[in-house]
């Protein structure tokens, strides 16, 4: 049950990250300040009864957010008064705290690189969000990685904490939509390869990240048209929730280019992009490999069966009508003949070298069917035997793997009626384990209260030795949950939760129906292992199964492939956002 409503919470977070701007950084990915209201006669707004409410001047509020109207440019910030949520301009508001330490930050899931782009360079500030003091700048072409930030998603991160020349403090990677301070280097953390086949004819390079994802007028143009078939390479990259803009040469003229999805949101086949990843093929009855994408040019004669685990190097997509699979130009549409949603597909496309045949496979489906990518996915603690089966529809059971052992999957699908699945591999033997499964605990790593006291036992299911009691209200570290249902014929469900508590590790149980209180992040230091390199493939390390050097956490995996769960609902969303906003 907690992972349904987990999946639900991350389906509403992947579609809210469709907007430009990620207007509602609240939760985990705003940490919360206290601000003055500075205007004179104080702030005012009606709300949704009509009821005039009001901050007067010299009240204090408590900020939950910032954002930038993306048609003004003018930032605003959320903040809570008497119990009301306001929309204040930022220049009413005085943020009146200190330095925020390193204590408030997390562990970032991986390592990943920032390069400043910003001529003026990037601020350093003594909190994550724009309103605190600028302590310090980070000079142009400079390169960062940093380990600490306000979520462990390093790549969705808005704020990552620092030291730099002797100054510690935060800065600015990603806002989404309007911070352009940073860009990432294509290096051996990255996932793309820094090659870009064009795929239209009307493709330019821009001078800025803005010009460029807002296709601006050719004024802003620092290139001829690019012709489709050309291979161009690129040094940089930042990315959007609906896209990924590269910075790239062509003829001599280095500029921005968007790459993925056109402007409204849909892919257009404008391009392909060089990805690392592993890939598996699905579909019962295998892919065939064309010479050119989507199926065109001549046929190879050479089919990738399915359950075949391989390397991809470039992917694109685009979309498609359902019933006749033809390409749909959302730039010939007017304002209000936009085809139904009902009438639209996603085509994959991927380059491959299968056992030598070089090519591409092409595959349809919301959900991703026929091809799974593999990106980075959390990792899952056996509470008890988990047994791994051949395929994620089939009853046969390939290995069994027991309690106590970190699992990190390399794909996962959720194109079954049955939830999600995970495939992984464990002492040599590759199979899939559903996440429904009671003895899957899903990584969590927060700091979470309860309303009444629970007891610490060394076993899952209140099993093994006592080791403590959490009482109401204390904070505890809450490192893996999973959960079962108590009587096939009830809805009643028990949380499952290993914990940390005053130097306690072990495992707690309660229903789920008491409600936990989120505190912050938390925390996960990486443990002390022999270092090994990881792999497309997973390896054994003491008592963990795991293709990284620490199991650390990446809560919200959004981007390097669309979480598949939420992607009908995304698109859906995307629709009511393009019918609003036209195709540009």
């Amino acid at each position: 049950m907690k992972k349904i409503l987990a999946l639900i919470i991350s389906a509403i977070i992947c579609i809210g990250c469709v907007t430009p701007a990620f207007a509602d950084m609240e939760g985990p990915y705003f940490l919360e300040y206290e601000a003055v209201m500075t205007k004179q006669d104080g702030f005012s707004e009606e709300d949704y009864e009509g009821n005039l409410l009001t901050v007067p001047a010299g009240a204090t509020v408590t900020v939950t957010g910032e954002y930038e109207n993306e048609n003004s440019g003018l930032k605003y910030a959320h903040a809570k008064y008497e119990d009301h949520t306001f929309d204040i301009p930022m220049r009413y508001i005085d943020n009146v705290n200190d330095n925020v330490n390193k204590d408030k930050a997390v562990r970032l899931s991986k390592s990943m690189s920032f390069k400043v782009i910003n001529p003026e360079g990037a601020p350093i500030r003594k909190g994550p969000a724009e309103s605190y003091e600028t302590i310090g700048t980070i000079p142009v072409d400079t390169v960062i990685t940093p380990e600490y930030g306000t979520i462990p998603n390093v790549s969705m991160l808005p704020w990552a904490y620092i030291e730099y020349d002797g100054i510690s403090g935060w800065t600015q990677v990603f806002q989404f939509g309007y911070c352009y301070d940073y860009a990432c280097p294509v290096d051996k953390n990255s996932e793309y390869t820094g090659e870009l086949l064009i795929m239209d004819d009307n493709l330019m390079l821009y001078d800025t990240i803005s010009h460029a994802i807002n296709r601006a007028s050719e004024k802003y143009c620092v290139s001829d048209k690019i012709p489709a078939g050309t291979t161009l390479k690129f040094e940089s990259y930042y990315r959007f929730p609906k896209s990924t803009i590269v910075f790239t040469e062509y003829n001599g003229v280095k500029g921005w280019l968007e790459t993925d999805e056109s402007s409204n949101g849909f892919g257009n086949q404008t391009s392909a992009i060089g990805e690392n990843h592993d890939i598996m093929v699905i579909d019962e009855d295998g892919l065939e490999i064309f010479t050119e994408p989507y199926n065109s040019g001549e046929s190879t004669g050479v089919t990738v069966p399915a359950d075949e685990m391989f390397k991809t190097d470039m992917r694109s997509y685009r979309t498609v009508y359902k019933s006749n699979g033809e390409f749909v130009d959302f730039s010939s549409f007017g304002d209000n003949d936009y085809p139904d949603d009902d009438l639209l597909e996603f085509e994959n496309t991927y380059r491959v070298n299968y056992k030598g045949t070089k090519g591409w496979i092409t595959t349809r489906g919301f959900y991703g069917e026929g091809v799974l990518i593999s990106w980075d996915i959390d990792p899952y603690y056996t509470a008890g035997e988990l047994e791994l089966k051949s395929r994620f529809d089939s009853d046969e059971t390939v290995a069994v793997i027991p309690a106590g052992k970190i699992i990190k999957p390399i794909f996962d699908y959720y194109g079954t009626d049955d939830g999600r699945y995970n495939y992984c591999e464990y002492d040599g033997k590759y199979g899939w384990f559903s996440s429904e499964d009671p003895n899957a605990a899903w990584e969590v790593n927060v700091v979470l209260t309860l309303p009444e006291d629970v007891e610490i036992y060394s076993e899952p299911r209140s099993g093994g030795e006592l080791l403590g009691t959490i009482h109401a209200g204390e904070e505890f570290g809450n490192l893996y949950s999973t959960s079962y249902r108590v009587d096939e014929d009830t809805d009643t469900y028990y949380a499952v939760d290993m914990v940390t508590f005053n130097g306690i590790k072990g495992w707690i149980e309660y229903d789920t129906e008491i409600e936990s209180t989120y505190v912050r992040e938390l925390i996960v230091e990486p443990e002390e292992t022999e270092e090994t390199e990881a792999t497309g493939t997973l390896t054994e390390t003491g008592d963990a199964v795991t293709g990284e050097k620490s199991p650390v956490k990446s809560m919200v995996a959004v981007y390097i492939a669309v979480a598949a769960a939420v992607a009908l609902a995304a698109l859906v969303t995307i629709i009511l956002i393009a019918k609003k906003k036209k195709s540009k």
